[in-house]
């Protein structure tokens, strides 16, 4: 099946195809469930309503918006996978996150939205909140990292969430 017998290359190779399937079916359920709706601006349309399903559209819509690699966006995807399950949670501990739409409640510190970011005078919580607008700031946070591009879509999402534990979002792939 593989040219090579090579464990870690075989093991590669069943990740990168894993993410080409992720990616897929996220696009493929994008189209389904709310169609991909490109604008005069030629930006695609990033407010789809609250769950999983609508949070990893807004997400791919981020991307595609910013010129994000493929890669970039299974970056995205994995860190929201591995921070929230894909939802959008407010926080009892920052009080400006508990209004509008929501998937649920964080417990931890003053992470909020799907990315459990904390806010702060430049992102302030309503707007992390906002799922299309808490990607977009991942996506500036990982074209901000130099090496970005000859790391895994794991080790990108790790970095860009200046997490303590990088090596966690390895078992979202």
């Amino acid at each position: 099946m593989y040219a090579t017998k090579n464990p870690s290359e075989v093991v590669e190779a069943h990740r990168r195809h894993l993410r080409l399937l992720l990616v897929m079916a996220l696009i493929a359920l994008a189209g389904a469930g709310a169609g991909v709706w490109v604008l005069k601006t030629e930006q695609v349309c990033t407010s789809y309503g609250t769950g999983p399903i609508n949070n990893g559209k807004a997400i791919i819509g981020a991307g595609v918006n910013k010129g994000v690699s493929e890669d970039g966006i299974v970056a995205g995807l994995t860190a929201a996978m591995h921070e929230t399950g894909m939802r959008n949670l407010a926080n009892p501990n920052v009080p400006d996150s508990m209004g509008g739409n929501r998937d649920g409640l964080a417990s931890n510190g003053i992470g909020v939205g799907i990315l459990l970011q904390a806010p702060s005078w430049e992102y302030p919580a309503a707007v992390l909140m906002v799922p299309a607008e808490a990607a977009k700031m991942f996506f500036e946070a990982v074209a901000d990292d130099a090496d970005h591009g000859s790391l895994s879509p794991a080790q990108v999402a790790g970095r860009a969430q200046r997490s303590a534990f990088p090596d966690a979002y390895v078992d979202v792939l």
